[in-house]
């Protein structure tokens, strides 16, 4: 084919969710695309339809993406360097972008943490050490004023954290401690700026951004939680939504981050993981000491 296929990942219809029996998926990524293209679909169809039995059907399917994010603070040595943070940060993203394109992205691939940390530590001689956490990321794109139902899944158990207290419209439910697994990028709801969170027993909900004085010359934003607009397995990584309607957001994708029970982040069977650089933060610091 002239299109440049990157890699494939077949398994059986039992696999699917929900199973499909008698059917075989097979997952194409395409270099330079997003999805396959109907045509090539029934191109690879066409192809393949002589070479498998009869009681076989085979479906190509686009590829889903997981996305994971790092927040790095890298500590060097002013003492064997003249590099500035700038220079140290620049160094780290090339190691993690090389990385991410020779060990993470495709089908089936993980993200081993341990030695991407050393590939970081790496980067530069002066480098003495970097805390970095993981995120993993899904994307939804529901049209603006209509009812958004969408079930998907981080396919990785995900960590129940609880520790914050926000406001609650519910009486019953004042003063819960929420949790931060899930948390979205902003959107607008009814007219107000809001995310998604969860609330740490299974159950997601919209927040709404609030003004709140914390002095006489100042003010800070936090928010209070109102409806409940789905579902979240901590076990599984299944995201469940009703009806969520969103006004507008910014960009194509409202981005749905979660932190997972593991720092070694896989990808399975139609799943590609592969880095967020948007929400990646890298922050250097030198040090004499």
């Amino acid at each position: 084919f002239p299109v440049t296929i990157t890699s494939i990942s077949v398994y059986g219809g039992e696999d699917a969710v929900p199973p499909v029996y008698g059917k075989v998926f097979c997952a194409i990524d395409i270099r330079n695309a997003d999805g396959v293209p109907e045509n090539k679909k029934r191109d690879y169809i066409a192809f393949l339809k002589n070479k498998t039995p009869l009681a076989i059907d085979v479906a190509i399917v686009d590829p889903e993406f997981i996305y994971y994010s790092l927040t790095s603070r890298i500590v060097y040595n002013l003492n064997v360097t003249s590099k500035t943070p700038s220079e140290i940060e620049t160094a780290v993203r090339g190691v993690i972008q090389t990385f991410n394109s020779a060990e993470v992205e495709g089908f089936n691939k993980t993200l081993r943490y341990s030695r991407l940390i050393r590939q970081m530590d790496d980067a530069d001689p002066s480098i003495i050490s970097n805390q970095t956490t993981v995120k993993i990321i899904k994307m939804i794109s529901p049209s603006p004023g209509e009812g958004f139902n969408n079930v998907f899944s981080f396919n990785q158990a995900l960590l129940k954290e609880n520790d914050i207290t926000i406001s609650t419209q519910n009486q019953e439910d004042a003063g819960s401690r929420y949790g931060r697994t899930l948390m979205s990028t902003p959107f607008f709801a009814s007219g107000k700026q809001s995310i998604i969170v969860d609330d740490s027993r299974g159950r997601l909900y919209i927040a709404e951004y609030v003004t709140v004085e914390a002095g006489e010359q100042s003010t800070s934003q936090d928010y209070t939680v109102g409806q409940p607009i789905g579902y979240i397995n901590y076990e599984t990584g299944e995201i469940k939504l009703e009806s969520l309607v969103v006004d507008s957001y910014v960009g194509a994708f409202i981005k749905m981050i979660a932190t997972p029970a593991s720092v070694d982040v896989r990808s399975s069977k139609n799943s590609i993981l592969t880095i967020d650089t948007a929400l990646t933060t890298i922050t250097a610091s030198g040090t004499t000491a």
